[in-house]
């Protein structure tokens, strides 16, 4: 933040922190706003996707992080991996685009901005675009995707998203955080959002006050693509505008938007009415900026102070979750995470990572398994019980025979969905002899209890 800035930023009240345009943002815009002009509310439909892409392709990228293909709760996508990400945490990526625009390789910079000032890994889900997939599938497909996230073994994961998929963004809030209240999953530790479409009905005064400032979103264009979006269902709905839900209960969030964008109320009433429900919601208000300026680092002052003020906000919910004890459970998958597949307490024995769904809680788990792999079918691999959870079968087995179907499987750095059969005898003994013959704390325990630990195998669904 340069001197003049800081003297000048104020706070309020409300949950709004106001930041002043600085001289050189000023000229920046200027030269920003002839050059959006010929697209002012003219990107509404499917034929838009290519330009709005390429526009989006101009963000910088972000020094030292890789971008993988990917697939998150069979949600196709993009994953930025940081050069040294945290084995722990996640950040799901929401794009915006009005519910018909955009695609995870061309908002890949951008989110690849947050994955590199957090040291977090970033997934940006292909969620399904309308007219072609109206309401529910984006909201399906985000849900998908940050179950995934935790199938995979994430403890902390924030939300962020810009546009409609920050109104998408927090949508998912309401939905995951209702979900683990109710004892179903992980809560997100927060969520980040620039210029959300909170409102699909369009009731912002800002809509209309802020028209001429804004250089690119007209209400015109708003109201085709979210007709479009919504397909007949009501646009109050709070999981089409989270602007409209219960916000109570809520983790910390934070909101940034510009003066000069038609959207400006969108992220102002959302903050005060969170605020009215005691969440921890603050917005920041940068003068001049428009419709996601943050992609804009590299050429405004205000993109890279915001991004700043985002990554720490990352940063700090994501340490909330890192200050609680770690379980034995939990450090063991760090460790696995950390050395590519190993952890010392199972000495040399090759591991893997298995995700199950609750037999009765529908609740993900995520537990190193021994394993041991087919002589003759490479996709192919048998898991054991600890002996210490044998005696009365292991949680991980009971899941396992109610959810025998998409388990979530990591072996080394590879990510793998797989379908389990319950080995019967005499198919069961020789492969427990054969784990055995390696390891002798089977056949002890064998010897002990005359009995053997449950044998699984597992069919490696690589793609």
């Amino acid at each position: 933040m340069q001197a003049d800035q800081q003297a000048t930023l104020t706070t309020t009240d409300s949950g709004e922190v106001r930041h002043p345009l600085t001289g050189h943002d000023g000229a920046a815009v200027e030269v920003m706003r002839k050059e959006v002009a010929p697209f002012k509310g003219a990107m509404t439909g499917p034929a838009a996707r290519d330009p709005f892409d390429a526009v989006m392709e101009q963000t910088p990228d972000a020094s030292g992080v890789v971008y993988e293909d990917g697939s998150v709760g069979g949600i196709s996508g993009v994953w930025c991996q940081p050069s040294s990400a945290r084995p722990d945490a996640s950040v799901l990526y929401l794009h915006g685009g009005a519910y018909v625009l955009g695609s995870a390789s061309a908002f890949r910079h951008l989110a690849g901005q947050f994955a590199a000032r957090t040291n977090v890994r970033v997934f940006v889900p292909d969620y399904r675009l309308a007219p072609e997939h109206p309401f529910p599938a984006a909201v399906e497909d985000a849900r998908s995707a940050y179950r995934g996230l935790m199938e995979q073994g994430a403890q902390a994961i924030v939300i962020v998203g810009d546009s409609a998929g920050g109104g998408l963004a927090l949508a998912l809030l309401a939905m995951a955080s209702a979900d683990a209240r109710a004892g179903h999953g992980l809560a997100p530790s927060g969520a980040l959002v620039m210029s959300p479409w909170t409102d699909l009905a369009l009731t912002g005064d800002s809509l209309a006050s802020r028209a001429d400032d804004d250089p690119l979103l007209t209400k015109e264009m708003l109201a085709i693509t979210a007709a479009g979006y919504l397909d007949g269902h009501d646009a109050r709905d709070p999981m089409c505008s989270p602007l409209c839900g219960d916000l109570a209960g809520l983790p910390p969030i934070q909101l940034h938007v510009g003066t000069n964008e038609v959207l400006l109320d969108d992220a102002r009433r959302y903050t005060e009415r969170a605020r009215a429900a005691d969440v921890e919601a603050t917005v920041h208000i940068w003068d001049g900026m428009s419709h996601v300026f943050p992609a804009s680092m590299g050429s405004l002052d205000a993109a890279e102070e915001a991004l700043t003020i985002a990554a720490a906000f990352i940063d700090t919910r994501l340490a909330a979750r890192s200050d609680v004890t770690l379980t034995f459970n939990e450090t063991n998958i760090i460790e696995f995470r950390e050395s590519g597949g190993h952890v010392d307490s199972f000495g040399d024995a090759p591991l893997l990572l298995l995700t199950t769904t609750g037999a009765r809680s529908g609740q993900t788990r995520t537990s190193p398994m021994m394993y041991l792999a087919d002589e003759n079918d490479t996709d192919r691999v048998y898991v054991f019980a600890s002996a210490a959870g044998a005696d009365k079968n292991p949680a991980w087995f009971h899941n396992i025979v109610a959810h025998p179907t998409g388990l979530g499987v990591e072996i080394g750095s590879e990510h793998i969905t797989a379908n389990a059969d319950i080995l019967p005898n005499p198919r069961r003994a020789d492969v427990y002899a054969k784990q055995a013959g390696r390891f002798q704390g089977f056949a002890d325990y064998q010897a002990k209890t005359a009995r053997q630990i449950p044998v699984v195998a597992l069919n490696l669904q690589r793609t």
